[in-house]
């Protein structure tokens, strides 16, 4: 993890030394702030070669023995640096998406198996007059009213058929709901996807 070996190489050496300059204030130098707390904390290590590593640490006292007291310190260090990297990657994507669907000029809104939004686009706050943050984990009744009531398998049926022999009976123009109350005549497409896309 920091590129030393043997061991003895890091012998009579202090952890803090190995803490990347902008997480030092975060923690003190004997390590008894986390031991007493019990929590495991997010650091950044630095090795030799000036790679930085992230990780997960946990610290709990230690002694040799049950029955001697010791200021000793046993540090659980786990590595995340891919972890992050992958979180990161993934959330760049997300962020890369949003802005062209927000480009987009058709309203677009992805939901989940029961018909509850997970994602707007811009688009949509012009068309129905809401915040798209507000629309999350709502259901799609919300803005559609013929989806009220659409029981979850059934709602699977619609979006894989594209309304057919579906609850809607087929009609790919539906009527929508604006908060000030009006309502506007909307063409619906679906496009279901698969988990491994929306990971993508």
């Amino acid at each position: 993890m920091l590129g030393l070996w043997p061991i003895d190489t890091l012998k009579n050496c202090a952890f803090i030394d190995f803490v990347h300059p902008e997480c030092k204030d975060l923690i003190r130098a004997d390590l008894k702030d986390l031991a007493e707390e019990k929590l495991q904390m997010p650091l950044k290590l630095v090795r030799p070669d000036s790679m930085p590593v992230e990780v997960e640490i946990a610290v709990m006292l230690y002694a040799a023995s049950t029955a001697k007291k010791s200021d000793a310190m046993m540090v659980i260090a786990r590595d995340v640096t891919e972890r992050n990297r992958a979180l990161a990657a993934v959330e760049q994507r997300e962020e890369n998406l949003r802005i062209v669907m927000d480009a987009v000029a058709d309203g677009i809104v992805a939901v989940d198996e029961n018909g509850n939004i997970e994602m707007a686009n811009a688009a949509i706050e012009g068309m129905f007059g809401t915040s798209a943050q507000t629309l999350i984990d709502k259901h799609i009744s919300v803005l559609l009213p013929d989806f009220k009531g659409v029981k979850p398998k059934n709602f699977n049926s619609i979006i894989s058929t594209g309304n057919n022999e579906s609850e809607l009976s087929g009609a790919p123009e539906l009527l929508g709901n604006r908060t000030n109350g009006t309502t506007l005549p909307v063409e619906v497409v679906f496009n279901e996807t698969t988990s491994a896309e929306r990971q993508r």
